[in-house]
């Protein structure tokens, strides 16, 4: 099965890494591509949603189960 994002999972990276990570990812994307962002650290939540309303990339979904978050984000 295809899917219309790239998947970077940072599981077991602490803050700040899973923000520079998708920061240095978007860097090679173009305008519209999706990326899900899988993390284990709880701090995750909030960084990526910060990062994500300072411009440049959209968070369009957001999901916790069992201490895992998912982020998809578009750049814009």
């Amino acid at each position: 099965m295809k899917t219309d994002f790239s998947i970077l999972d940072v599981s077991g990276e602490t803050c700040p890494i899973p923000v520079l990570r998708l920061k240095k990812i978007l860097k090679t994307t173009l305008a519209g591509d999706k990326i899900k962002l899988i993390a284990t650290d709880p701090n995750t939540k909030t960084d990526v949603q910060r990062f994500c309303q300072n411009g440049k990339s959209n968070l369009l979904e957001y999901t916790e189960l069992a201490g895992v978050y998912s982020f998809l984000i578009l750049k814009v």
